[in-house]
């Protein structure tokens, strides 16, 4: 963080215009320190977001800073855009799985290369949030979810949020009409296909900026999958791969949903997605609805076996 803070120095020397230590830090976290993009967050935060003043840049200040820079056109990010989408299935593996790093590999080597990933305990990770942010919204873009997907679709009466189990059950309809080709790999399920594209189908809820969506949550007690917040209310959802027995596979989803996320997030409801290779794509299968203590699950299975 040092380097950071050095660099915001100059700038402070220009402009006058001095950096919280708050603002410093979420500079550095979500940059990952990254030259070029402390740079340009520099640039914007005294030209843009707080210009011709000596009053200090705070969190608030970079957290708009960062917007305008991810939805901004520049050469930096397009350059490193046509480098992702080579090895695209290798980063979105490493965004929702934080797989294991593999010195030679060819597609993490490549992808380390050009700084999009990084080392971290032993794991690949994205190098920054940005990156990883930019990015997976860009992939999420290319999967053409319907533009029909929209939160006033899916409200509750009275506007007491979104009918969630509505919309996985949907996206069941949107996953048996599109090519189940895209959940096999060399003909092996690919693990972290179900997830993208989940959640890049409840993107479409927060993209106009009615909520958030956050993915691989620590929680304190594990990652969570996907938590979308929708007008103050949190949608806890977990996903998993069927390999094996689907009651085996749906008893630990729920145990883990009730009792690790559900605790943490001090929520009372939350959502199992299975995607079971066993059963056919197209084939209907009728929510689950489990109780563990005063916590409640609701479990979506959605088909994603092949069709001879």
């Amino acid at each position: 963080m040092t380097s950071v803070s050095d660099l915001y120095a100059q700038y402070t020397a220009e402009t006058n215009q001095p950096f919280t230590p708050a603002a410093i830090k979420k500079i550095h976290e979500k940059t990952g320190g990254q030259t070029w993009l402390v740079n340009r967050l520099g640039t914007i935060l005294t030209v843009d977001v707080k210009p011709g003043t000596v009053e200090p840049i705070n969190e608030t200040d970079v957290d708009q800073a960062i917007q305008i820079l991810l939805h901004e056109r520049n050469d930096h990010f397009d350059n490193l855009y046509e480098k992702a989408k080579l090895h695209k299935e290798t980063f979105v593996e490493i965004v929702f799985d934080h797989v294991k790093y593999k010195p030679d590999n060819e597609d993490q080597s490549w992808l380390e290369q050009y700084g999009l990933i990084r080392k971290q305990d032993y794991k690949a990770v994205p190098a920054n949030d940005i990156y990883k942010e930019r990015y997976l919204e860009t992939f999420f873009d290319e999967t053409k979810v319907p533009e029909s997907v929209s939160g006033l679709d899916y409200r509750l009466p009275d506007d007491a949020g979104l009918d969630m189990e509505r919309i996985l059950m949907q996206f069941e309809q949107y996953i048996a009409e599109i090519v189940v080709q895209a959940f096999y790999q060399k003909k092996k399920p690919y693990e972290k296909t179900g997830q993208f594209l989940l959640t890049a189908w409840l993107y479409q809820f927060v993209k106009a900026g009615a909520g958030e969506l956050r993915y691989e949550v620590p929680s304190g007690l594990g990652r969570l999958d996907v938590l979308l917040t929708y007008k103050g209310k949190r949608y806890i959802i977990e996903t998993k791969l069927n390999r094996r027995k689907l009651t085996r596979t749906i008893s630990d989803g729920v145990t883990q949903v009730a009792g690790k996320y559900l605790a943490s997030q001090s929520a009372q409801e939350g959502y199992l997605v299975v995607f079971d290779t066993k059963i056919p794509v197209g084939e209907e299968c009728d929510p689950q609805y489990h109780t563990v203590g005063d916590k409640k699950v609701t479990c979506i299975i959605i088909p994603t076996g092949q069709v001879d």
